[in-house]
């Protein structure tokens, strides 16, 4: 294995695109949905690009780059058109030690993006280590498929169940066992078809009646029509 896993927490952190054309702009608003503060280097913006530049999302450091746009940076992507150019960006990241992705040119990386499948706060990465982003991509559109939108529901539901179970449990074997019967419950199932009472009743027979399922009626009901069904 090459490349070393790892999520980052960009939030609030400095970051930026050099790039202003399609690919820059999925590269922003990945960014953007992660909370970063964005920097965009760019003679040509997309509509959607000048847009975020105009109401103050993104800041725009300039039409040319030059190595002090770097100043404070944590992350840069290099997405324009000229290979070049991006290579010479990349240089520049990794003498100041800066992590640098090169949009389709991997070997003048020092990190690589992968094919994502989002929901909520469940996200898998899918990588082929740039051997194959047509491979990463029919693998993720095979996880679209098999993970819908209950599992963002249900990750959200184990959220706020894991800090009651870490708070009356000591015993690491008595957590695992309440960890993995939520897991290979049917859960998600009930989610899927709306079935939230049914979804209640499993949780109460798991978790016992000393667990509050107050949030997960909260958010239940934030979503429904009063009948239980979101």
């Amino acid at each position: 294995m090459r490349y070393y896993p790892v999520f980052l927490d960009l939030s609030g952190k400095n970051c930026l695109v050099v790039g202003g054309g399609r690919v820059a702009e999925r590269k922003i608003r990945t960014l953007l949905d992660c909370g970063a503060h964005v920097r965009v280097v760019s003679r040509e913006l997309t509509e959607w690009i000048d847009d975020q530049v105009k109401n103050g999302r993104v800041e725009f450091a300039g039409e040319q780059f030059h190595p002090g746009q770097m100043e404070g940076v944590r992350l840069v992507i290099a997405a324009t058109s000229n290979s070049e150019l991006n290579r010479e960006v990349a240089r520049k990241a990794d003498s100041r030690s800066i992590w640098c992705n090169v949009a389709d040119q991997p070997e003048d990386c020092t990190f690589i993006l992968p094919s994502i499948v989002v929901r909520g706060d469940l996200t898998i990465a899918i990588s082929t280590s740039g051997k194959s982003p047509a491979l990463a991509r029919k693998i993720r559109e095979e996880l679209e498929k098999k993970f819908g939108e209950e599992y963002a529901k249900f990750t959200e539901i184990l959220g706020l169940i894991r800090k009651q179970v870490l708070e009356k449990y000591d015993g690491e074997e008595d957590r695992k066992k309440i960890f993995t019967s939520l897991v290979e419950s049917n859960i998600v199932e009930l989610i899927k078809n709306s079935q939230w009472k049914h979804v209640e009743s499993v949780l109460s027979r798991i978790l016992g009646e000393n667990f509050s399922l107050e949030g997960l009626k909260y958010r239940r009901d934030q979503s429904s029509s009063g009948n239980g069904t979101p």
